[in-house]
């Protein structure tokens, strides 16, 4: 087998169009399969059959419209054994292709726009779960949110608003750097490629999720060694916050920056119990089962205690409502830019 089509529908067939020309032995796959199924006279597998009779070297190219499927199949075959850089998405090529601009959506009338795959939509859909923390505070970046998941791309409120951050507030898209990016978002990993002249390392605690299987408490790499560290909605599951505060610093260059966000709860200060140890204890007091901690109102003093200058982004500081409605943002969302105290500056410092 010389190569896997994941998905029978227009895309799917697009592709195959394509590489037909050049590529003899390509199987079609889906999720499920009916017997003798065949897609443009070729043979179509379920994933059962993927796993278990392939080779998990074998080229898989994802070729389906829908990018929050998209992300949830890579993941899934990456976990089942598949080598992260041979499970392709070929969806941001059809998105950009004239082949796939002919069967767009007229694009007249429509009002809002998403920052991360640019383009025009009707509107974003809702995501998120309200669970009862989330109904009795306001927790920013957490629950259900109606404006939250744009339909063409999958990115989230909180990725769009990262997207602005990293091309108006840092050098990440402009200037040579060394970046790690943890639990990589899809669209934010592509917005980070565009630069050529970024050394981009992506990192996960789950192996073959990323590129490297990173432990944010004992990070591999050697001292100062990125200009800038990313991570969204991570620190809420790591236990040994100190530690790992202290590792991000270690590999971060003196002028380096950590770009973080979470979920913040601003009805309360940052709320920290070891003793909550059960799924429905965190679900009940952080909000998800695998959180160890919630955020408050006073991350920015509780981050800053760990030897960090922090500077807030917040969408309703640098953009006007009628943006922050077009472009599907949280008003109130916050990303923090965190720079280290210089030796001799405050607590910490190295």
């Amino acid at each position: 087998m010389g190569l896997v089509i994941y998905g029978t529908g227009d895309f799917g067939k697009k592709l195959y169009s394509i590489l037909k020309k050049w590529e003899t032995d390509i199987i079609f796959c889906k999720s499920q399969a009916k017997e003798n199924e065949l897609c443009e006279g070729r043979e179509v597998i379920c994933v059962e059959q993927l796993v278990s009779n392939t080779d998990k070297q074998i080229p898989i190219v994802i070729a389906i419209k829908d990018r929050a499927a998209v992300s949830n199949i890579r993941k899934m075959l990456i976990e089942k054994g598949f080598l992260p850089q041979y499970v392709l998405d070929m969806g941001s090529f059809f998105q950009e292709n004239v082949i796939v601009q002919r069967d767009l959506e007229d694009q007249k009338g429509k009002k809002k726009y998403c920052l991360a795959c640019k383009n025009k939509i009707g509107d974003f859909r809702p995501a998120g779960e309200n669970t009862g923390l989330f109904v009795q505070h306001h927790v920013i970046g957490g629950g259900y949110r109606k404006q939250a998941l744009c339909p063409i791309c999958g990115s989230l409120d909180r990725e769009r608003w990262q997207h602005y951050v990293i091309e108006h507030e840092t050098n990440i898209l402009s200037k040579p750097c060394r970046v790690l990016h943890i639990a990589p978002e899809p669209s934010i990993y592509r917005l980070i490629r565009l630069n050529s002249h970024c050394d981009y390392y992506t990192g996960d605690i789950g192996l073959g999720r990323a590129m490297h299987q990173v432990d944010l408490t004992h990070i591999q790499f050697c001292d100062h060694f990125f200009d800038y560290i990313i991570a969204n909605h991570v620190f809420e599951h790591i236990l040994d916050e100190g530690r790992m505060f202290l590792e991000i610093k270690r590999v971060l260059k003196p002028e380096g920056k950590l770009i973080c966000s979470f979920p913040v709860c601003m009805d309360m200060d940052t709320y920290d119990n070891p003793k909550l140890s059960s799924k429905s204890e965190r679900l009940k007091y952080y909000g998800q089962e695998d959180h160890v901690r919630l955020y408050g109102r006073d991350f920015k003093k509780h981050i800053e205690q760990y030897g960090f200058q922090v500077e807030v982004k917040s969408p309703i500081s640098k953009l006007g409502m009628d943006k922050i409605e077009t472009y599907g943002l949280i008003g109130d969302d916050i990303i923090l830019i965190c720079g280290k105290y210089r030796t001799g500056e405050g607590y910490g410092s190295d």
